[in-house]
């Protein structure tokens, strides 16, 4: 993924379609499961990339990723667990 090119949290179903992939499966991306999982993922990101930190560089937008792939793979560790 190019980050330089992301403006967040306009582009934010860059990052969340493929990490509701990887968290419910490919296959339940459009169950109500999925939807709920995208939909919190993209509420994640607009509530970072608001107020006096916009996510319009990559210096930005890479911690942002980064904690919606913690957010999103990191619960579905403990889900496992």
């Amino acid at each position: 993924m190019n980050f330089g090119t992301l403006s967040l949290p306009v582009n934010s179903s860059a990052i969340t379609g493929p990490l509701t992939a990887l968290a419910v499966g490919s296959a339940n991306v459009g169950s109500a499961q999925g939807m709920a999982v995208q939909t919190e993922l993209g509420s994640l990101v607009n509530t970072l990339c608001t107020g006096t930190l916009p996510c319009t560089n990559q210096s930005r937008v890479i911690p942002v990723t980064v904690g919606a792939c913690a957010a999103a793979l990191g619960n579905a560790n403990v889900l496992i667990d």
